[in-house]
């Protein structure tokens, strides 16, 4: 009252608290309209008058990104005055809020948006039977999908890749992968999931990125795979299986799998009904572009050579019955004779030879009469011809580290069959390589030989990759390593073989280094403690085939990386 106020609105992207700064288009009046918002903002009004100043408390306007879910009216989902902008289309981002006052359904006619976000405590229900919501985008489940018995969801993006994830593992009762976006993956799963019914691969690879993925409920729900194209890969997949009869090579056995770059599909089959009940089987895959010399008697045999590629097999709750096995795909290697190859463990076989079939590119390798016991197992592809089909990937070692002056990139063969070149390949975000060295082969050796490229122009985060290229040019891609040119160490091989590594640290940090290996359950294996910066590394206690987290600390360092134990 001692004179005329003096308004100032503030505003803040921050927090109630903090961040704040004159609001954009303020003026000294009692009002303020904000102009329009593309996030959440707080708002808060100073007055001043007569030398005293009062600040209100801040007011916090949310944003709700796309066609934001009101449920004003009731919650039919094709219902315009139930949205922000109206019903979605394919190019419409949806987010669907909890505390309104109706939870959107879909009960007629199907439906279709780009990114879909169901928020924590929010729920989306399909009701109609045999309708389909239609995703475009990415899927960010932290709350509720609730999908009638008959209902379908469809990932049918063209011109990016589409993401599942969110605090909330979802479950679908049939689901369709039909991404036709031109780089694999076409889809990234952050989650585990779970289809009850029908799993039906279109189009798309899949990164499960080191989670599960299950098709089926139960034995007596066992779930189908329609199936076209595409695999999973970086992860496992966990399949119902049960009576009646599955004949080789059927798709009621299929566990389409594969690399980055290769696919490797796995069979499963019952040449005579199994017993009761039945149960799942979970199969993942490693890839590797080394290979083994050994000798191990076999039909036709001894094997010699041994491809380090290997699918990863366990069961639970099936009861006995006999099994056979086929595994294929592309990316193994120089084969002349399709009947030179073995499904084979690592170091032994199980069952029968079988009769193989497929091209030279994409053998099909059969294995016959296994027991359940016999199932769990890691099974690899092996030649009893070194000569005719040597699988002459020879990389046995691929690893980069920072150090003064960019990333010094290494790689080790133990041999070389007609190898031309190696084309060394960087990319940013680990989906689009390009090349960036030329380095010349040794022909063919059988010897170790050791190269090294040093990258002067990283920064950051880096996917590198090598392309063999044999003389006849047939080309394999080596695994894609990232190396971070603020991480100061290395470890190799990765993968560990016979639990021994080393880890090399590049810095001048003397301080003690702890790891510890963790399981993908979060169990950690036997934590060590060293001072030097060159150490070899044997893990003592027993640990299974499979991907780790190898936990790192030296000094205000810390790093965890993903490693996997063959």
């Amino acid at each position: 009252s001692a004179g005329t106020p003096v308004y100032l609105w503030e505003s803040s992207t921050t927090s109630s608290l903090s961040g704040f700064a004159t609001a954009a288009g303020t003026t000294n009046a009692a009002t303020y309209s904000p102009p329009a918002l593309a996030q959440t903002t707080w708002y808060r009004r100073s007055v001043t008058s007569g030398g005293c100043t009062g600040i209100a408390v801040a007011l916090q306007v949310t944003v709700t990104a796309g066609a934001g879910w009101l449920g004003a009216t009731d919650s039919n989902w094709h219902n315009a005055a139930n949205w922000c902008t109206g019903v979605p289309t394919a190019s419409t981002d949806v987010i669907i809020n909890s505390g309104v006052s109706n939870m959107p359904s879909i009960s007629t006619g199907s439906a279709v948006c780009r990114d879909l976000t169901i928020s924590s405590g929010a729920t989306v229900t399909i009701a109609g039977a045999t309708l389909t919501l239609d995703i475009k985008g990415n899927f960010t489940n932290n709350g509720t999908l609730s999908p009638n018995a008959t209902s379908i969801v469809s990932f049918s993006g063209t011109t990016t890749q589409q993401t599942i994830s969110g605090s909330s593992p979802p479950v679908f009762n049939d689901l369709i992968f039909n991404n036709t976006f031109g780089t694999s993956p076409q889809l990234v799963l952050s989650n585990f999931a779970i289809v009850n019914s029908t799993l039906t691969m279109t189009s798309g690879n899949v990164n499960l990125s080191a989670f599960t993925f299950t098709l089926g409920s139960s034995a007596a729900a066992t779930g189908t795979l329609s199936y076209s194209s595409g695999w999973f890969y970086n992860g496992d997949l966990i399949r119902w299986l049960a009576s009646p009869v599955i004949p080789d090579g059927n798709v009621r056995g299929l566990f389409p799998m594969g690399t980055s770059s290769n696919t490797r599909p796995f069979y499963v089959s019952f040449p005579s009904v199994v017993p009761t009940p039945g149960g799942i089987i979970r199969v993942g895959h490693t890839g590797a572009t080394t290979t083994s010399t050994l000798s191990i008697a076999d039909t036709g045999g001894p094997i010699v050579r041994r491809q380090d590629s290997y699918w990863q097999v366990s069961t639970n709750t099936l009861a006995g019955g006999t099994y056979n096995l086929r595994g294929e795909g592309t990316g193994f290697g120089t084969v002349a004779n399709v009947a030179d190859l073995r499904l084979m463990l690592a170091g032994s076989v199980v069952g029968t030879a079988g009769t193989n079939a497929g091209t030279l590119t994409d053998p099909q390798v059969l294995r016959t009469g296994l027991t359940l016991v016999n199932l769990t197992n890691n099974f690899y592809i092996g030649s009893v011809n070194a000569a005719n089909s040597p699988l002459p990937i020879t990389l046995s070692d691929f690893y980069g580290m920072h150090v003064q002056g960019g990333i010094n990139l290494k790689w080790v063969t133990a041999s070389e069959e007609n190898s031309d070149y190696f084309l060394l390949e960087r990319s940013r975000d680990g989906e689009e390589f390009q090349p960036i060295t030329k380095v010349r082969g040794q022909g063919t050796v059988s010897t170790r030989t050791d190269y090294s490229y040093l990258d002067p122009t990283a920064m950051g985060r880096n996917y590198y990759r090598l392309k063999s290229v044999d003389f006849d040019r047939t080309s394999v891609f080596s695994k894609v390593i990232l190396v971070d040119a603020g991480a100061m160490f290395a470890v190799y091989p990765n993968p560990i073989i016979n639990r021994k590594f080393t880890i090399e640290f590049f810095d001048n940090d003397t301080s003690k280094v702890q790891i510890v290996l963790i399981d993908q359950l979060g169990r950690a294996y036997e934590p060590k403690e060293f001072e030097s910066t060159l150490q070899e590394v044997e893990i003592g206690e027993p640990v299974s085939p499979g991907i780790y987290f190898l936990k790192i600390h030296q000094g205000m360092t810390q790093k965890t990386i993903k490693v996997v134990i063959l």
